[in-house]
């Protein structure tokens, strides 16, 4: 009897583990758990948009990899495999309503000009205010590179890197660049998320760091 019961159970954890080992990405903001179920432990958290590996799937959560280890389990319901880039549509966004407020204001300097020569005047200038395009400033994080446009949204969130996923994210002092510096051993990346996520045998925490 006792052996038909470890067989029973052997069969139920093949049909609720599943091995993955795959690319997935999040399609919200979730939390990254000690273990199976929402009652563990929060050991850190992703953003809508980030990818992460996911090696075993047991009961709709998955365990999360970062350099070959599992550093804990999130739900599948809120992962996927259909990697997309959710930056596309805020950058639309962005794109649209800079277009609409050039458009804007040279509605009003042709309104202006059609004034002044309505007038007759040719001493009269025309006083439509003038409104230059703000840039987006982009905010990092130092220490896994994330990109915020918003710093007290980047400040607010926990990263993976920092202790284990219990810290904060750090910003970034430096400027945007084409191409990131590690400031232990020199390596160089053009994205630094990317160059945080590698390992550097000269960083005292194990990972290249942005130089600024």
């Amino acid at each position: 009897m006792k052996n038909i019961i470890t067989i029973l159970f052997s069969f139920c954890f093949i049909f609720t583990s599943v091995q993955a080992n795959e690319l997935y990405q999040a399609t919200a903001g979730l939390n990254i758990r000690e273990g199976v179920g929402g009652k563990y432990k929060i050991v850190g958290s992703i953003e809508k948009g980030d990818k992460v590996i996911i090696d075993t799937i047991i009961d709709g959560w998955g365990r999360i990899l970062k350099d070959d280890k599992g550093i804990g389990y999130a739900s599948m319901k809120y992962l996927t495999n259909d990697i997309k880039d959710y930056s596309s549509s805020n950058n639309d966004k962005n794109n649209n309503d800079t277009i609409f407020k050039i458009g804007f204001w040279i509605i009003i300097i042709l309104i202006g000009i059609a004034k002044y020569s309505k007038s007759g005047s040719s001493n009269k200038k025309s006083t439509a205010p003038m409104k230059s395009v703000i840039e987006t400033r982009n905010f990092y994080c130092e220490n896994c590179g994330v990109k915020k446009t918003n710093l007290k949204e980047l400040l607010n969130y926990s990263c993976i890197e920092n202790n284990n996923g219990k810290g904060k994210h750090i910003l970034y002092q430096g400027t945007e660049k084409s191409e990131y510096l590690c400031k232990w051993c020199g390596s160089k990346h053009s994205n630094l998320r990317v160059l945080c996520s590698y390992s550097c045998i000269n960083s005292p925490v194990g990972k290249h760091r942005p130089a600024l």
